[in-house]
């Protein structure tokens, strides 16, 4: 089920900092940096109760490694932070945040 899900993304990555160091998401209009194929699923509530997961709305899962918390995903008609990976055997597991 996981393979037959699996579209390919656009994303963006993140490579500025602001002047307190918090990182700056790049605009909506910016060309993006490439595609990463992902499955994404909604959350279980189980998951948030893990302070690591606490804000993030969704999990997906690839095979790319190149994946790093520094992305941001086109997702349908949202941006989607990623929060944290989890390597899961041969694929890795991608918690995913929304942002505006």
């Amino acid at each position: 089920m996981i393979y037959s899900k699996m579209r390919p993304y656009d994303y963006w990555k993140i490579s500025v900092n602001e002047e307190y160091g918090q990182e700056v998401l790049p605009a909506e209009t910016a060309a993006a940096d490439g595609q990463v194929k992902l499955s994404i699923y909604p959350t279980s509530a189980g998951t948030q109760d893990n302070i690591l997961y606490a804000d993030c709305s969704y999990v997906g899962f690839t095979f790319d490694a190149e994946v790093s918390d520094k992305y941001v995903i086109a997702y349908e008609k949202e941006r989607l932070k990623v929060m944290y990976i989890q390597q899961a055997g041969r694929m890795r597991q991608v918690f995913l945040k929304r942002v505006n």
